[in-house]
This record gives C-alpha cells, sequence and structure tokens, in this order.
C-alpha cells in the first residue's frame, strides 16, 4: 500500500491562517484555555498573531494537515512565533475587552513567551490535525524542524511539553528527545492548568532541503 503523500511547505499563506488557528486550539486549547478563555476569541487571536515566516506546514493541495511553529535567535525563523504587536493596544481591547487583554498579556508574557538561545531552534507550537493523525505528519514536521536548527548553524532544537500532554512526551521521546530540565509551578498551576512543564532537546540534524514524504523537492523550495 502507497505511503500517504502530503507536501512540506515554507511559510502559512494568508488563506490558511484561519484553519492554522484551529488546528492550534485543537491541540493545545488546555495550555491556551487559561489565557484566553473564550474560543471564538481564542481563535481571532491565533489567527491575527501567528508570525507566518516562523511557520512549516504539511498540506495535502489546499487542505493544511499540521504546522510546526520555530523560534531561532538568527536566520530564517528568527523572532517569537506570536508577534502580539501586529495587535496594537487598541486590538488587544477589542478583541479581549481591557481585563481579558490585560489578563491575557500578563500570561503570555509570563509563561509562554519564549526568547530562543544562542544555540537553540525553539519549537513554540506543533499541531496536526485530527483527520491527519498516523500519516508521520508530526513526525516529518519535527524532523523539518531538526533541518532548520542545522540550516542555520545552531547546535539543539528545544520545546517544552506539560504533564498534562503525555502523548506529545511520548512522541518527542520516540523521535530521539530527551528531557533536560523539569519546572514545578506550584500555585501556579491553578492559573495555567499544569503543574510540571519538561523541557526536551534534541541535537540539530543535516541541513536538508524541505521534502515531501515521498521524497521530491518541495515545490516552494
Amino acid at each position: 500500500m502507497d505511503q500517504p503523500r502530503f507536501a512540506i511547505e515554507r511559510g502559512l499563506p494568508e488563506r490558511l491562517r484561519d484553519r492554522a488557528a484551529e488546528i492550534l486550539d485543537e491541540a493545545f486549547a488546555e495550555k491556551l484555555s487559561p489565557v484566553i478563555p473564550d474560543r471564538d476569541r481564542r481563535l481571532a487571536f491565533l489567527a491575527r498573531t501567528i508570525r507566518a515566516r516562523n511557520c512549516i506546514t504539511a498540506r495535502d493541495g489546499e487542505d493544511l494537515l499540521g504546522l510546526v511553529c520555530l523560534n531561532a535567535p538568527h536566520g530564517e525563523f528568527e523572532g517569537e512565533v506570536l508577534d502580539t504587536s501586529a495587535l496594537g493596544i487598541g486590538g488587544w481591547r477589542s478583541m479581549l475587552g481591557t481585563l481579558g487583554a490585560i489578563r491575557a498579556a500578563l500570561m503570555l508574557h509570563t509563561f509562554y513567551s519564549h526568547k530562543a538561545k544562542p544555540d537553540e531552534v525553539y519549537i513554540d507550537f506543533i499541531a496536526v490535525a485530527a483527520a491527519a493523525r498516523g500519516r508521520g505528519v508530526g513526525s516529518r514536521l519535527l524532523a523539518e524542524a531538526r533541518g532548520a536548527a542545522g540550516r542555520s548553524g545552531l547546535g539543539f532544537v528545544r520545546l517544552d511539553v506539560v504533564d498534562t500532554n503525555p502523548r506529545a512526551q511520548a512522541l518527542y521521546e520516540r523521535e530521539g528527545y530527551r528531557v533536560v530540565r523539569e519546572e514545578r509551578l506550584g500555585f501556579l498551576g491553578r492559573f495555567t492548568g499544569f503543574s510540571v512543564a519538561y523541557t526536551m532537546e534534541l541535537p540539530a540534524g543535516p541541513d536538508e532541503a524541505p521534502v515531501s514524504w515521498d521524497g521530491r523537492p518541495s515545490a516552494n523550495r
């Protein structure tokens, strides 16, 4: 039986922003809902703030199967994944209300903002649509992140996974990631929805061009 094919592409087209927000929320709702409790507002926030150039996507035609969002100190994925400056003060207020905007800004800065270290590509988000799971999409996106670190001359790929997502941690372990740091939040876990965050890392991979699953060069290369 032929392996299902999908293409790996750099960037996130504007037409797929809303779908990307849905896939990310599907994967991270438990983690993001304490920041923005209302789902519609959460989706609007993600669609508005995700930085397209920091994404690598898996697509089957116009169907977005999954994406990985990277944060690096320099190179092709430089900068944080969520560009909250794009909203401006007025955008925060109109989208979330005054109190909601203050709450979200404080929680994002305290718990979810990550400035990439000099030796790493950091995975802020990786998510696969429910209907596309089991096709190897997540593993392929992780491989692309590793290759991105290699192309940028960086030593490691790192990510954080929380104790409420053991399936994701198991995937990362199968791909070779190891836990290098454990952070217990104590009473702060009441606000975040999780109690422990694990930092995992993998050495950077070779400098390889993005390819489709069956080995053909990506159309956007």
